[in-house]
């Protein structure tokens, strides 16, 4: 399965002009989405990004390495982590505060990790193609 494509069925992503209303295929939450896929599949951003937030956590929790670039390229390759998906928005910060960490970064990994959590998911997905910034650099800020 590509990254644009629905985490249900396969089918290619559109990206709408105005929000609809939509309902998530997983949890049933209704909110304002700009994204579903072709044939009508909507996940809410907690469902999107529950499995990828564990991959992150573990992976910064357990790597040795002092290279932000690395992990990234580390926790991307893992399926649950989809390049148009929200976990981005945790997933570059994550990154860096681990290899800040490993390089002798005076900081407790998991308490900011946890933050990091907490702020990244706080950014809206879809926001990067329609406040003309990425996510995930909003929120390494």
């Amino acid at each position: 399965m590509s990254a644009e494509e629905c985490l249900v069925c396969g089918a290619p992503l559109e990206y709408l002009e105005q929000p609809e209303q939509m309902t998530c295929h997983f949890c049933g939450k209704q909110e304002w989405s700009h994204a579903r896929c072709v044939q009508g599949h909507y996940i809410c951003d907690a469902c999107h990004e529950k499995i990828g937030l564990r991959v992150i956590r573990k992976a910064c929790l357990e790597t040795k390495s002092r290279d932000p670039i690395a992990i990234f390229q580390q926790v991307i390759r893992s399926p649950h982590i989809h390049m148009h998906g929200p976990e981005h928005h945790v997933l570059v910060g994550a990154a860096l505060l681990a290899a800040y960490h490993n390089a002798g970064g005076q900081l407790d990994l998991e308490q900011a990790l946890e933050e990091m959590e907490r702020r990244g998911t706080q950014v809206p997905g879809g926001v990067c193609g329609l406040w003309g910034a990425c996510g995930a650099g909003i929120s390494t800020g």
